[in-house]
């Protein structure tokens, strides 16, 4: 993975809107400009310890204390016994990911849902649009940027499933047969109906950066020290591709993978005219990134409009009061994605093969304040959130 993410964010071009071009040979549209926009979002996700925090405590908010119907709640919804909590629980955190998620449904001969599953939301594209650009179908992979773990991975491998719509149920059983309809899966954003942009699209170079300069300080140390250089050259280059190939070699050694690292040229002048090689950066490179980490941690974790008593750290003690205004405070902000989850909810709710009071609309309860004795998560401290 960290390879396609060198690759494609150094070629990355941030659009107004997800491209969604149409690839016929798999009939799906593209999420992304090579179709691996979510893969790159969450290995951006994984690397970035200051996105990784907030995205988990934006999580945690939307999932708040479950459904608010405890019967509801603890109501299994497949032989993995998972319950809609659970089920809340993923959606919650594909949410603070992607803005979007994907549930899978069965149903039984009297067209009730009868077992649900959470999906891979970066596995999902949807299928090639009608006239009326509605996309009726979902496809399911885990291999769109060719780096699955697995090595047998082909394209007959992508399984396609009818967008979630009850009232169509009926009609494909009796198409495909009721052992081999495939279910249906709701494909949700909280963009729309197309592809949505990540919770951390607008501060996506900030993400990238905070986990390039981790990455460029864990090289350093390792490989020793880091850095910059002016390369004089010998003469003159004889054509403009020896340029291009001296600059490539030389470009190569730069870079947050190459920090630290040393190769070893041949100099076919050096009886004549040696290479001058002018360093140009100390080795001591902490200075001069402090100011930038500082910048970058601050636009994501504005981005998330996160009160900082619930994600500054050490660096600064905050009272009880403080820190229960702040958990008011973000509960309001996160009250609308709360309320949008429970609509999506209550698209397939109706048709579960068990009935439950949904006079509440399958409310979300917000986070309770009594929970937190301590900031629950830090960007300074704790975990994965030490960069």
């Amino acid at each position: 993975m960290s390879e396609n993410l060198n690759i494609s964010f150094s070629l990355y071009n941030p659009k107004r809107k997800i491209q969604e071009k149409e690839d016929f040979s798999k009939q799906v549209l593209q999420y992304g400009l090579y179709n691996n926009y979510p893969q790159l979002i969450n290995a951006l996700y994984q690397r970035s310890g200051t996105a990784s925090v907030c995205v988990d405590i934006f999580a945690s908010f939307i999932y708040g204390e479950g459904f608010q119907n405890p019967d509801l709640g603890e109501a299994r919804i497949n032989n993995k016994g998972e319950t809609f909590n659970d089920l809340l629980r993923k959606v919650a955190k594909s949410i603070a990911t992607f803005r979007g998620a994907a549930l899978h449904f069965n149903f039984n001969m009297l067209n009730e849902v009868t077992t649900i599953h959470g999906l891979e939301f970066e596995w999902c594209r949807l299928g090639l649009p009608s006239p009326d650009l509605w996309s009726d179908y979902v496809a399911y992979w885990d291999d769109w940027d060719n780096q699955s773990a697995r090595h047998d991975r082909s394209q007959a491998d992508i399984e396609y499933f009818p967008r979630f719509n009850i009232d169509n149920v009926e009609s494909e059983i009796e198409e495909a047969g009721f052992s081999k309809h495939p279910g249906q899966v709701l494909y949700f954003g909280l963009d729309g109906f197309g592809y949505p942009r990540s919770s951390f699209d607008s501060v996506l170079e900030d993400v990238e950066t905070n986990s390039r300069i981790k990455n460029f300080k864990r090289n350093t140390v390792k490989n020793g020290f880091a850095a910059s250089a002016l390369i004089e050259y010998p003469g003159k280059f004889e054509s403009e591709e020896e340029r291009l190939a001296f600059l490539r070699n030389a470009n190569s050694m730069t870079g947050d993978e190459s920090a630290g690292s040393v190769k070893v040229v041949e100099n076919q002048y050096a009886g004549e005219l040696p290479f001058k090689i002018h360093i140009l950066q100390p080795a001591n490179v902490d200075k001069q990134f402090e100011i930038t980490e500082k910048t970058v941690k601050a636009n994501i974790i504005e981005n998330y409009n996160i009160p900082k008593p619930l994600i500054t750290g050490s660096e600064q003690v905050f009272s009880q009061d403080q820190i229960r205004e702040s958990y008011v405070i973000y509960n309001e902000i996160t009250r609308p994605i709360r309320q949008a989850v429970s609509s999506m909810f209550m698209k397939f709710l109706p048709y579960y093969k068990e009935q439950f009071d949904l006079t509440d609309g399958a409310k979300i309860t917000s986070k309770r304040i009594e929970e937190l004795e301590a900031p629950i998560n830090t960007v300074e401290n704790g975990g994965a959130a030490t960069n």
